[in-house]
């Protein structure tokens, strides 16, 4: 049996951060630019997603540059909406939270799962600001609490059945199709 503990998420986490807030003109192609509209249903849209050139790319690269197993969570606009980062295409953030795992503290598709709890939503539900424009803080994503199983095979094991059950509601919603 595994022991269950709470932890905040900055401790969960080797990074907690989000996106560029600058605003680059935006480009007919280029480099991938994502906000929170292009995430849903665990997937990030790069075929409605905007563009911005390398350089701005690299400017925004400056603050974060996601890669694969990173979570990215809307923190503005369309609060919760998640994704996992499943590949290591170049693409920039924009006020869109990154949580990048600690590999020696936990799983990052065992912390995806966590992100996608229903304890965690709740959580950002009710401290969640703004009444145009609803947005979650870095400072509150960060401070939030989580339970989780301490050990790490044990966390790849639920992961992995919760991978699979994702991965046949992906493919019957193909089908439908």
């Amino acid at each position: 049996m595994t022991a269950v503990c709470r932890a905040r998420m900055e401790d969960l986490c080797a990074v907690v951060t989000d996106g560029t807030h600058d605003s680059p003109k935006l480009q007919d192609r280029g480099i991938p630019f994502i906000k929170g509209k292009h995430i849903s249903g665990g997937f990030v849209d790069f075929g409605n997603c905007d563009f911005i050139t390398p350089e701005d790319h690299a400017e925004a690269c400056r603050r974060v540059k996601p890669q694969g197993g990173d979570i990215l969570f809307s923190n503005i606009g369309s609060v919760g909406d998640t994704a996992v980062v499943k590949s290591d295409r170049e693409f920039s953030i924009k006020n869109v939270a990154l949580f990048r795992a600690d590999p020696k503290k936990v799983s990052p598709q065992y912390l995806y799962y966590l992100v996608l709890s229903p304890e965690f939503r709740a959580n950002v539900l009710n401290v969640r600001s703004g009444s145009a424009q609803p947005f979650i803080s870095l400072a509150s994503l960060r401070a939030f609490e989580v339970n989780y199983h301490t050990d790490i095979a044990q966390q790849h094991r639920i992961a992995s059945i919760l991978s699979a059950y994702d991965d046949l509601i992906e493919n019957n919603l193909r089908r439908v199709k």
